[in-house]
């Protein structure tokens, strides 16, 4: 069990492991298709600049893995995802492995 969570010191959330990854599964397969379109401008601009840097990438919380393709291949890259679920190994969306 996680620590408590406290907000505005009169209500309480308890974020367990075990409930992130279940929404985290819920989610998973649909969250491309769902959220996707919304973020993309946002993730394509800074994985564009990210592009031109070069250099290093740590991606933490990958996720589904939907950056994963738009990397260029000369970075040298990291992801992160601390759910332990089969679908959040992103289908292997490297990039260039």
């Amino acid at each position: 069990m996680a620590d408590i969570i406290k907000l505005d010191g009169t209500r309480t959330l308890d974020f367990d492991r075990e409930t992130v990854e279940q929404a985290y599964d819920r989610w998973a397969p649909v969250y491309d298709l769902v959220f996707g379109g919304v973020f993309s401008k946002g993730r394509k601009a800074a994985i564009q600049a990210t592009n031109k840097i070069g250099g290093r990438v740590l991606e933490v919380g990958v996720g589904t893995g939907i950056s994963l393709p738009l990397y260029a291949p000369h970075l040298r890259f990291f992801a992160f995802s601390s759910i332990n679920s089969e679908i959040s190994v992103p289908k292997m969306r490297t990039c260039g492995a």
